[in-house]
C-alpha cells in the first residue's frame, strides 16, 4: 500500500514553481506616462473653450476628453500597450483654435466637435513568444461615427 505522504511532493514542487513564475512575471517592465502638461492636451482644451464661447449654449466643453495617457507594460514574454490620446489630433485642436466663430457655427463644427467628444484610445498585446498581436481601440476624435471631419 502507498503511504499518503508519497504525492505531497510532487505537489510540494508543483506549488513552488507556480509561485516561483508569479514571482518572475510580477517584476514587469512598466513604462508610465500621465503627463498632462503637453501641447496636445493643451491645444485641445483650448479649442474645447474656443467653441464653448462660438456656439454659446450648443456645446458642453466638459463632455470633449482632452487627456493623455501612455503604458507599456512587459513581462513574460508578453507586451500590454494602452494609449489614450485627446479627443481632437493637434491639426483638429489647432484649426478649431485658429477659426473665428462665424466659419464655426456655419460650417456646423460645433455639432461634429461635440460627437468627436470622447478620447481616442487603443490597447495592443502583444505574446512575444508566439508573435502575434490583439488589439482593441475606442475612439472620438475625428473617427466618431457620422461625424465626419471636426474641423474642415
Amino acid at each position: 500500500m502507498t503511504s499518503p505522504f508519497h504525492w505531497r511532493a510532487p505537489i510540494g514542487v508543483i506549488v513552488a514553481l507556480g509561485i516561483c513564475s508569479v514571482i518572475a512575471c510580477s517584476n514587469n517592465d512598466v513604462e508610465e506616462d500621465d503627463e498632462q502638461f503637453r501641447q496636445d492636451v493643451i491645444w485641445c482644451e483650448e479649442a474645447a473653450s474656443h467653441l464653448e464661447e462660438c456656439c454659446g449654449g450648443t456645446f458642453d466643453p466638459h463632455q470633449i476628453e482632452c487627456r493623455h495617457y501612455y503604458r507599456k507594460d512587459t513581462g513574460c514574454d508578453q507586451t500590454t500597450i494602452q494609449r489614450t490620446d485627446p479627443a481632437f489630433t493637434t491639426d483638429e485642436s489647432n484649426c478649431l483654435r485658429k477659426a473665428p466663430c462665424g466659419e464655426i457655427v456655419a460650417n456646423k463644427m460645433c455639432a461634429r466637435a461635440q460627437a468627436a467628444g470622447l478620447a481616442r484610445s487603443s490597447n495592443y498585446h502583444v505574446n512575444d513568444n508566439l508573435s502575434s498581436t490583439s488589439s482593441t481601440s475606442s475612439t472620438g476624435g475625428s473617427a466618431a461615427p457620422n461625424a465626419g471631419p471636426v474641423c474642415p
